[in-house]
């Protein structure tokens, strides 16, 4: 439950978000790369020069370009121009896409721009991709390559387009500003052939305020979408409209066949505040969903949406017996969320040493959250900044940094300047410091 927090809390805190992009971009990219360099090998070639790969360098130290150098040797293919892009370069494409439809020449026009900087090792990109355009008589997929800073591409139609995507499948690592009216994306995310591009619509339409075709659409992908990716992405845009009908389709979701559906339908439904019956369904859903991780999220759920009967639920759910201690650490993560100081024992006794750490980290999270004017609270997340756990530091970075305590400023500058702190900490502290510094002084 405690990763979870880190994207629950109040938004003075989402900075720390921007901490964690370094690890995916490095290891994210990574994935993208060998992704990529499958498509363009093909199954077969791509696999042989693996094998040939594990074969020649068994047991040895490898480089980037000994995967290179086995690749070309076991399939005579030449990936110097891949490598060079996507390996020994820096960065990926940002794309700048706008499309119009001339009517009279039943023409798609399509203009691309590359946005990113050159500067050192990033550079203009080349990368071929595939255009989808849709209109009433079907889909067609037209290939392009995109080399220059700004291309425009004709496409032949036979009528209005009622989809244009860009990349279909999602093929290439990239960024794309790409704005299309809810009509499109509607059609997209009901009639888009992969997975990637009808999850695209469902995540684009999250942005389509006030419009009753965007939660109707997500609705619908999220009850009947076959895959269960594509119904979590809409729910989550559902919860980003907000209204009354989103929540209606985010409840009519929460009996999904996969408890990983149902899980986020129902901390979805912690948004929500319209529905009077709200707190008796998750109530209901708390004690009695088969799913664990359902009946957790239903507990957070309780605490964000401050039912009635949350403190009780979440105090009783603490003491209850779970594979884990999922119902006890997303108990003590609701606690955060209801604002209620009879937590603050119970997250004490919870956050100490000889508890377990997942439990720690939740009951620090939440106190945090809780009377942010009681100064021992502050005290108890810095006697943390030295815990022998991790976890445990990091969730008391974290929570310092949330509860905006400008007092805790000077043990996090002193925590940074001693230089015993891993790599992973230091980024939480500098992200913590520049809140706090951002408060207005305390009085």
């Amino acid at each position: 439950m405690a990763q979870r927090r880190l994207f629950s809390v109040p938004l003075e805190t989402r900075d720390f978000e921007d901490s964690t992009q370094y690890d995916g971009n490095v290891y994210g990219k990574a994935g993208w790369v060998i992704r990529m360099l499958r498509e363009l090998l093909g199954d077969e070639n791509f696999f042989r020069g693996l094998h040939e790969y594990l074969i020649v360098n068994q047991g040895q130290n490898v480089v980037a370009a000994d995967l290179q150098k086995a690749i070309e040797q076991a399939t005579s293919v030449n990936v110097d121009k891949f490598f060079e892009q996507w390996v020994y370069g820096a960065g990926a494409p940002q794309f700048h896409v706008d499309y119009t439809y001339d009517t009279a020449a039943r023409q798609v026009a399509l203009d691309v721009t590359q946005t990113q900087k050159p500067e050192d090792r990033v550079g203009l990109f080349d990368v071929p991709l595939e255009i989808e355009i849709a209109t009433a008589s079907g889909a067609h997929t037209y290939p392009i390559e995109i080399s220059k800073a700004t291309q425009s591409f004709e496409f032949s139609v036979d009528g209005p387009p009622l989809m244009v995507v860009f990349d279909k499948g999602d093929r290439i690592l990239k960024s794309v500003d790409f704005k299309k009216n809810p009509a499109l994306l509607a059609y997209q995310l009901k009639h888009g052939e992969t997975v990637p591009d009808r999850a695209d619509a469902a995540f684009a339409l999250g942005a389509a305020k006030d419009n009753p075709l965007a939660v109707t659409a997500l609705g619908d992908a999220a009850q009947h979408d076959p895959l269960w990716g594509v119904r979590v992405e809409a729910l989550r845009s559902l919860a980003r409209l907000g209204g009354t009908e989103a929540e209606m389709q985010a409840a009519a979701t929460a009996n999904d066949e996969k408890p990983w559906v149902r899980e986020v339908a129902v901390r979805v439904l912690g948004n929500f505040k319209q529905d009077p019956t709200l707190a008796a369904r998750l109530t209901s859903i708390a004690s009695s969903d088969p799913a664990f991780r359902v009946r957790a999220a239903a507990l957070i759920s309780l605490g964000q949406i401050k039912a009635p009967n949350a403190f009780d639920a979440l105090a009783a759910a603490v003491n209850s017996d779970s594979p884990d201690g999922i119902l006890r650490d997303a108990a003590l993560d609701g606690f955060g969320f209801l604002d209620d100081a009879r937590a603050v024992p119970i997250l004490r006794e919870w956050s100490a040493a000889g508890k377990p750490v997942s439990s720690r980290q939740d009951a620090i999270g939440a106190i945090a959250e809780l009377d942010k004017k009681n100064s021992d609270i502050t005290q108890l997340l810095l006697s943390y900044l030295h815990d022998s756990h991790f976890d445990v530091r990091t969730a008391a970075i974290l929570g310092l940094g949330a509860r905006g305590d400008t007092s805790a400023i000077a043990s996090l500058e002193e925590m940074r300047r001693n230089g015993d702190v891993t790599m992973g900490e230091g980024p939480y502290i500098d992200t913590a410091l520049r809140v706090l510094r951002a408060q207005p002084p305390a009085k």
